[in-house]
């Protein structure tokens, strides 16, 4: 996989790959609380806990090499704070390389945006999947839509884009 492209993984995907979609759970994933007499919805950790389960079995199924690529893209802000942290934490780190790249912002004007690439042999699926699926309904992580872990060997793409679904791309076929 070509990281120096200058546009974002997503568009790049969808252009050129076979794209299949994973949903992971249809239900809703908040509860109804009250506190102190205000009514509040919080996440329900059977459901953080089953969407989690659910892209486990899908990742070990999809039979990804282990020669691989850790891709946190984000789009006009350079976030190599918490976010980048935590994806350290969740890889068995091998090398490293920062890319740029150009994203139209809505009112059409370019602006720069950053890749960080992680070459890593080992992935902690559990750990980067919580934290994605958090990121959408009351995490601490800026993460939706953001991670791609890369099968350098098989060229396919894993994209755990939020609590909603998966997005797998593969070679299309000829």
């Amino acid at each position: 996989m070509d990281f120096t492209i200058n546009r974002r993984l997503i568009d790049y995907y969808k252009e050129n790959k076979k794209e299949t979609h994973f949903e992971l759970l249809d239900e809703d994933p908040y509860e109804e609380v009250f506190e102190k007499g205000k009514r509040k919805f919080h996440y329900r950790e059977e459901y953080v806990k089953k969407s989690v389960d659910k892209c486990k079995k899908l990742w070990e199924s999809c039979g990804f090499s282990n020669d691989l690529s850790l891709v946190y893209e984000k789009g006009y802000e350079d976030h190599k704070g918490k976010e980048h942290s935590f994806l350290e934490s969740c890889i068995k780190k091998l090398g490293y390389s920062m890319y740029s790249f150009v994203v139209e912002d809505f009112e059409e004007e370019n602006l720069v945006g950053r890749r960080y690439v992680w070459k890593t042999d080992e992935i902690d699926m559990e750990k980067l999947a919580r934290e994605i699926i958090l990121s959408d309904i009351g995490g601490k992580l800026s993460l939706v839509e953001t991670v791609f872990v890369v099968d350098n060997k098989n060229d396919m793409v894993f994209f755990l884009y939020d609590d909603r679904g998966i997005l797998f791309y593969t070679e299309r076929e000829k």
